[in-house]
């Protein structure tokens, strides 16, 4: 529970009274629920160059991932 730093008393948070409650949508508004739609990934920064995901898989298979095949100076 929290407490006030100074006084040492609980912190309590009261509910809304009657009329509080028959206010709340005026004052605050209502919320419409949105089913939320996230917008398309740009294609312009997207790398091509290594072809569909399925031979990109193929090639690490045959050639390993571990970076060995690039010239080690």
């Amino acid at each position: 529970m929290a407490k006030n730093d100074i006084t040492g008393d609980n912190l309590i948070s009261r509910g809304l009274s009657p009329e509080g409650e028959k206010q709340f949508e005026k004052i605050f508004g209502v919320k419409k629920k949105e089913k939320y739609i996230p917008p398309p990934l740009p294609t312009e920064f997207v790398d091509t160059s290594w072809g569909d995901g399925e031979s990109r898989i193929e090639n690490i298979g045959r050639n390993s991932n571990d970076g060995l095949h690039y010239d080690q100076t």
